[in-house]
């Protein structure tokens, strides 16, 4: 789910499907060939209190960080994704 949408990083990422060039320099970075992602890695997730993924174009890179939801609201809301 995208809390501010029309971001123009979040839309960058969007349009040139860039997530999956992530998912690909995430694993050669921790040198995985695959990755298994079971049902129990997803409700581990669900029930953390990190849910959410927050992408900064910044001048060194694309800096991801892992928030949880209500961060990532209150992070929507001040870069106008979600009404105040």
């Amino acid at each position: 789910m995208e809390l501010n949408p029309n971001h123009p990083i979040v839309r960058k990422m969007r349009d040139q499907e860039l997530w999956h060039k992530i998912v690909a320099l995430l694993m050669q970075r921790f040198g995985a060939s695959q990755v298994v992602i079971t049902m129990e890695d997803v409700e581990r997730l669900a029930s953390s209190k990190v849910g959410a993924v927050t992408v900064q174009d910044t001048p060194k890179g694309l800096v991801l960080t892992l928030v949880s939801m209500e961060e990532a609201e209150i992070l929507a809301r001040k870069h106008g994704g979600l009404p105040s």
